[in-house]
């Protein structure tokens, strides 16, 4: 029994290791727990987390970035309301710039769209920027 209960320690701590190994950068914690919180689709708990945190006292722009993809997908999966799009446009307008992360910057892109719908405008989510074709 201890055997199992070892190996299922070490499992784990090798997955969360090998998980955390994959970031380019070291975000804030609670900037991944809400990702994580969303990807286990719970996003209402993960709108709790990042509604508390002042994005201005985050540390740095990739983080304020961050902030503010996952707090529009937060926003948008718990059909909280959405008054602009400035948050998701602080987030696409960083990933644009920066190539290392284009998960993020597609992340961007289709909540960018889904926020445009939701305010009432479409075609304008269908004409906005392109993801540059290779």
């Amino acid at each position: 029994m201890k055997t199992k209960v070892v190996i299922l320690y070490l499992s784990i701590l090798a997955v969360v290791s090998i998980a955390g190994c994959d970031s380019r950068h070291s975000y804030d914690a609670r900037l991944r727990t809400a990702d994580s919180l969303l990807r286990v689709n719970n996003p209402d708990s993960a709108l709790q987390v990042l509604s508390v945190m002042d994005s201005a006292g985050l540390r740095s722009a990739s983080d304020r970035a961050y902030h503010a993809l996952l707090l529009t997908q937060a926003q948008y999966r718990s059909y909280a309301d959405i008054s602009s799009d400035s948050t998701i446009n602080v987030a696409l307008d960083y990933y644009k710039r920066h190539d290392g992360e284009q998960e993020k910057l597609t992340r961007s892109y289709i909540y960018k769209g889904a926020v445009t719908e939701v305010l009432g405008n479409p075609e304008s989510a269908m004409t906005a920027d392109r993801l540059p074709i290779p």
